[in-house]
């Protein structure tokens, strides 16, 4: 088993016992994880036969078609906690700082977005070599990636938000190294 597959373990603290979300869930590798030790799970992806799949492996969660980058159908304050692993950084900036917004409504005051995303040294995965059209966002054969410094993720979550953990890390997750940042907000408000 890769190493990367256990990150979650770092964060039982924070989700323990909490109703929380998951944006990006993929094939649920990460919620059957989170699953053992949450209240409740909402797990969502925009691939439908991934969704399916998940499902099929684990009743204990509830699986939903979302796409995150439309508002959320969630009703305000619902989640203690979001979490969102390498599937807020496919977006302008103008879009992520939306569904940033987004995920702060959905979270309860004190609630946690615990999220990793592209660092910026990232060059096994788009990183370097493509045409960038905003700062940090670049065209990856067809396809939008956003690749954060530190001053990003500042610049995000400046207000309404206290940033308790950021860690620069190169994970495993993939055939070759990816390089990330990994951080845990708290909603002030």
């Amino acid at each position: 088993m890769k190493h990367d597959h256990r990150w979650l373990e770092q964060w039982q603290n924070v989700v323990a016992g909490k109703k929380v979300l998951e944006l990006g869930s993929g094939d649920g590798r990460d919620s059957r994880i989170l699953a053992d030790n949450v209240a409740s799970l909402v797990a969502c992806d925009l691939n439908v036969d991934s969704l399916a799949a998940a499902k099929s492996v684990d009743g204990r969660i509830q699986y939903m078609a979302v796409d995150h980058a439309m508002p959320l159908p969630f009703v305000n304050r619902e989640f203690e906690v979001v979490i969102a692993s390498l599937t807020l950084h496919y977006f302008k900036w103008s879009k992520t700082v939306e569904i940033i917004d987004e995920i702060f409504r959905v979270l309860n005051p004190g609630g946690a977005l615990i999220c990793r995303v592209n660092s910026r040294q990232d060059v096994n995965y788009g990183a370097t070599g493509h045409r960038e059209l905003e700062p940090g966002l670049y065209d990856v054969d067809g396809r939008f990636k956003r690749f954060f410094n530190q001053a990003d993720i500042h610049q995000l979550f400046a207000n309404k938000w206290l940033l308790s953990k950021l860690e620069h890390k190169t994970i495993d997750r993939y055939v070759k190294p990816k390089t990330i940042w990994e951080f845990n907000v708290i909603r002030t408000e």
